[in-house]
């Protein structure tokens, strides 16, 4: 099914926004569910650098691919995603750890378009992955290596699923605005090049498709495929940017990939925020938890220790969570080996918030505690302690740290998740 180019500019680009031109972007994105700001990462080498990161990556999922040798990305050694192999996604793993990825989603002008989009200022980062669509047409393999002769060829099987249109918004059970998402362009797209497609504007018709449709189609799952021979998809808009841009959308709005049918790669990262809810401990917890961790894959953790590690700015670190501030009032939640404990999502961990320099204390202790996390306080006269225990199974031995503090300090503190 072809589809044209959504509101083509004089280069054939889909209209785009600058960064600059706030209500303008505002009112198209309200209008038709999504928007193009362009330029938003204005520096050639940033997007190098993360095409370069990327291959690296994949690299490590697969030792075989080499960028220079296109027999290598032959689908018995492309890494391709799980439950979305024709979507165009790298398979399913954290690019928390690295960082470009972060170089990307820290930057000021991407984080300021969400807050323009979402109308709030406090946001966090959710962790996305990169995209890469491999080149189908005139692809080079090598002849001879000795001569360096070329051959051509089509590789029709490396296409990804032609007219892939879906929601990650469940109409049933989300049928208002909930979210949206976002991706940024590390390559050109055209036509020919593959790329994200929608249905512009179909957000003031969501809610009244899920009641037309709920009795046919209705599931409970998180991704809702557009069912097939539906007519939004006679609908359907590709969106071409020059790399650099970005796309935010809602998540009512139909939307997918189109194949790549170029002899160049399609490459993307998508980046998306949410409002922060600071006061969900159990969130906060496990999103910095989740950072920490560095990849949902011990596999491939392993195997990043020669990366370069993310430098979060102090933008960087409001994103994630980390300067998210936790009413820290010390009153008994639980008991533990006689010491009294904050409740198991709320420990504090950056002393440097609580120290008091002129008066502080530091000293080691051992200690056993059995269960999780906890920030133990005790209290002796007019002095508090508190102790970070990453708690053992019973008979080990843990040591920890105490540090003493003012009780005038501990109002309020910074949870670095540093256990």
């Amino acid at each position: 099914m072809a589809s044209s180019t959504a509101f083509p500019d004089s280069n054939g680009y889909t209209k785009s926004f600058s960064f600059e031109e706030t209500s303008e972007l505002l009112k198209f994105f309200e209008e038709y569910g999504f928007v193009v700001v362009r330029n938003i990462i204005e520096s050639k080498s940033q997007i190098e650098e993360t095409i370069d990161e990327i291959w690296s990556l994949l690299g490590v999922l697969n030792p075989k691919i080499d960028k220079n040798d296109s027999s290598t990305w032959d689908n018995k050694y492309w890494p391709i995603q799980l439950g979305l192999k024709d979507g165009g996604f790298i398979s399913h793993m954290s690019d928390v750890a690295i960082k470009m990825c972060w170089e990307n989603r820290q930057h000021p002008n991407i984080v300021r378009l969400f807050q323009i989009i979402l109308k709030q200022d406090d946001l966090w980062v959710r962790y996305d992955r990169y995209g890469m669509m491999r080149p189908t047409k005139g692809i080079a393999f090598k002849q001879n290596d000795n001569d360096g002769s070329v051959i051509f060829e089509d590789k029709s099987e490396w296409r990804s699923k032609p007219n892939w249109l879906h929601w990650d918004q469940n109409p049933w059970r989300y049928p208002d605005f909930i979210g949206v998402q976002g991706l940024l362009a590390l390559s050109d797209t055209n036509p020919n090049t593959g790329g994200f497609h929608c249905v512009p504007g179909f957000t003031h018709r969501f809610k009244q498709w899920s009641i037309d449709n709920e009795k046919e189609h209705k599931c409970r799952g998180g991704l809702v495929n557009v069912p097939e021979g539906d007519p939004i998809r006679n609908e359907i808009k590709q969106i071409h940017v020059q790399k650099g841009s970005f796309i935010v959308w809602d998540s009512r709005l139909p939307h997918g990939n189109f194949p790549n049918e170029s002899d160049q790669f399609r490459i993307v990262q998508y980046i998306t925020f949410q409002p922060a809810k600071e006061d969900d401990k159990r969130e906060l917890t496990s999103r910095i938890d989740a950072f920490h961790m560095r990849t949902l894959s011990s596999k491939v953790d392993e195997q990043l220790d020669g990366f370069p590690e993310p430098q979060l700015t102090e933008l960087g670190e409001k994103i994630v969570g980390l300067r998210s501030t936790l009413n820290c009032i010390i009153s008994p939640s639980t008991s533990c080996d006689g010491y009294n404990a904050l409740n198991i999502y709320e420990y504090c961990t950056d002393f440097r918030t609580f120290l008091d320099s002129s008066s502080g204390l530091i000293s080691t202790v051992d200690n056993i505690i059995i269960g999780s996390k906890f920030c133990v306080a005790f209290q002796s006269n007019s002095w508090i302690g508190l102790r970070t225990v990453k708690c053992v199974t019973s008979g080990d031995a843990g040591a920890s740290n105490t540090t003493t503090i003012s009780t005038t300090t501990v109002a309020s503190c910074y949870n670095s998740a540093a256990i």
